[in-house]
């Protein structure tokens, strides 16, 4: 089901919509006026399905071009909004013990997705995302690794070409959030 907040009061909007799942990933496309949601666990394994909501229909998209993100969870999106394209990167898929982790970069233009870079951070899921728009970057930071690197406390910044290495945050963490704040243009 899919529920909206108004800041007083939460209505139920939807019964209908993506199977439910855990782990999954949304961001609000600014530019096209919908949520987008991929991946996730559902029914016990990844999934690597798009789904827009408009404020009143989930639509599962179709996209373009054949390529698609791997299923996995855990991964996070956050919407480009300089450059129109929300921005996938990380996550996880298998099985204990032969988990993958993820560290590759895609982009959701609202038909296609494209691989934008396998040279990236490293692999993790859990980790925290957000559009940073007083710097025109999406950043990354902390998350968990697995076996035998574990939870991260690394910072890292997409420009939309390529990747930059920040330092390090506050201390390691994962499965934990981060937003941007315009007024005073920190994170």
């Amino acid at each position: 089901d899919t529920w909206e907040w108004d800041g007083i009061t939460w209505a139920l909007r939807s019964t209908t919509g993506p199977p439910p799942r855990t782990e999954h990933a949304l961001d609000y496309d600014s530019k096209r006026g919908v949520t987008v949601l991929f991946g996730g666990r559902s029914d016990n394994q990844e999934v690597a399905d798009t789904w827009e909501w408009d404020g009143r229909t989930w639509t599962l998209t179709t996209p373009s071009g054949g390529s698609v993100p791997a299923a996995r969870a855990g991964h996070r999106l956050a919407f480009d909004e300089q450059r129109g394209r929300v921005v996938l990167f990380g996550g996880r898929s298998g099985v204990f013990p032969n988990y993958t982790y993820h560290g590759d970069t895609w982009e959701w233009d609202g038909s296609a997705w494209t691989l934008r870079t396998d040279s990236s951070p490293s692999p993790r899921r859990q980790h925290s995302m957000a559009y940073a728009s007083d710097r025109h970057t999406v950043v990354v930071y902390g998350g968990d690794t697995g076996y035998p690197r574990g939870v991260l406390d690394d910072v890292w910044e997409w420009d939309g070409a390529q990747w930059f290495p920040l330092g390090s945050g506050p201390s390691r963490r994962e499965g934990h959030a981060m937003v941007h704040d315009r007024g005073r243009g920190v994170l």
